[in-house]
């Protein structure tokens, strides 16, 4: 896409700290109402439904509406999903609150890592999303911070104006902007996926799987495991915020020193050292238990947060390098389909399979050291070969589709 640097750190901003006023705490605002461990389940795998729908038509609608277009969209959607929350006695809404949270979660999302491939080559990934997430860690927390004390100090009603009034200015800041932002023309012309090369999608990075793999993991990180530290604190949204807040300081710090050099280590094997230690956080997080020690409490969650952030660096640079070198805008949306249509299936059987749970911790334990064995999946997700990634069938109209464009944006 074609914008300034001021347009993607200003969407980027923006919705950040709307996600830390009230969507960050959405998990644990569903829990303190009252739904069931299956049910957040269920809301999960209708998040992942919602995605793929969005996903849908974003991908036909980029040739008619333009970047402000889907931004504006973005802040629509923001707002729907707060107003939703007021009608939460109505049979049908959980539905439609599941849904809409995956349609803001896709135009969102979607929208950003568009944006955000676009500034890269592989020689800076990792350091551009190291800067990337430090904007969004000073965004999110100002948000957490803001969003728990109104939630535990004035409620929700007061929480959802402020977060109206300032998507409303957000919208209207780009609706009136003079900076020109508009799709790229690389992706004009990219053909819209359908479900025959969706379902064909292969290459020799053993991506499928590792998407796969993936969309369990992102609301593992952040749903269950934002329902633990609830529990943790004792169901207070305000101490979750601060417990986030601190932790997200020392990440911060780390994160700065580790970004600069990701680009320059030996990849395959750092890749490597950070599956492993991912697998060691959720390990950590199946070890904590209600009596635990306060100083190694605040250790192992130490741990869990530089060890997830760790992994992340260097999985989402593994992700964009491949997509830059091969299929590029294809290779994201393919990316996005898969991890959210396993969300849909894996947390369908999660909540069929928790019907009649008893006891959530045990379950949450339990859930959190399948998911240490599981990280050895990412392994496959191989580097090599990154221009022979195919979509099957597919006919690409994409100009120059496995080379860097050259141009200046975002």
């Amino acid at each position: 896409m074609s914008a300034k640097p001021g347009h993607i750190y200003r969407f980027i901003g923006l919705h950040s700290f709307l996600i830390g006023l009230f969507p960050f705490y959405l998990p644990v605002y569903l829990w303190k109402t009252g739904t069931s461990f299956s049910g957040i389940s269920f809301f999960i795998a209708l998040t992942g439904l919602g995605f793929c729908m969005t996903l849908w038509m974003w991908d036909r609608l980029r040739h008619k509406i333009t970047l402000n277009g889907f931004v504006l969209i973005s802040f629509i959607l923001e707002i729907l999903l707060l107003a939703v929350v007021f009608l939460d006695k109505l049979p049908v809404i959980f539905l439609v609150f599941g849904l809409i949270n995956g349609a803001y979660n896709g135009m969102f999302w979607t929208t950003q890592r568009i944006l955000f491939f676009d500034t890269i080559q592989p020689s800076n990934s990792g350091e551009k999303f190291g800067n990337l997430q430090i904007i969004v860690a000073l965004f999110l927390k100002s948000g957490i911070f803001i969003g728990g004390l109104t939630l535990d100090t004035l409620g929700f009603s007061s929480l959802f104006f402020l977060s109206t009034l300032i998507a409303a200015l957000g919208a209207i800041s780009f609706f009136f902007s003079r900076q020109s932002a508009d799709h790229s023309q690389e992706l004009v012309q990219a053909t819209p996926l359908g479900m025959i090369e969706i379902l064909r999608f292969k290459d020799t990075h053993h991506s499928k799987p590792v998407f796969l793999l993936d969309g369990l993991f992102l609301y593992l990180e952040s749903y269950f495991w934002m329902i633990s530290m609830f529990l943790i604190v004792k169901e207070s949204f305000w101490d979750l915020g601060l417990l986030v807040i601190g932790l997200m300081i020392l990440f911060t710090i780390l994160f700065f020193i580790i970004k600069n050099s990701i680009d320059r280590l030996p990849k395959t094997l750092f890749f490597r050292i950070s599956i492993l230690l991912y697998g060691v956080s959720w390990w950590l997080r199946g070890s904590i238990g209600d009596n635990q020690n306060l100083i190694r409490l605040f250790l192992a969650l130490i741990l869990i947060s530089f060890f997830t952030s760790l992994f992340r660096l260097t999985f989402n640079k593994r992700f964009f390098d491949i997509a830059k070198s091969g299929l590029r805008y294809q290779y994201l949306i393919q990316k996005s389909y898969y991890s959210q249509a396993s969300i849909a299936v894996a947390f369908v059987l999660i909540g069929i399979i928790t019907l009649n749970l008893q006891d959530p911790i045990v379950a949450l334990q339990t859930i959190y050291y399948l998911a240490a064995f599981l990280t050895a999946g990412y392994i496959v997700y191989s580097a090599k070969g990154t221009k022979s990634a195919s979509l099957g069938s597919i006919k690409q109209n994409i100009p120059e589709a496995g080379k860097p464009s050259g141009k200046s944006v975002v």
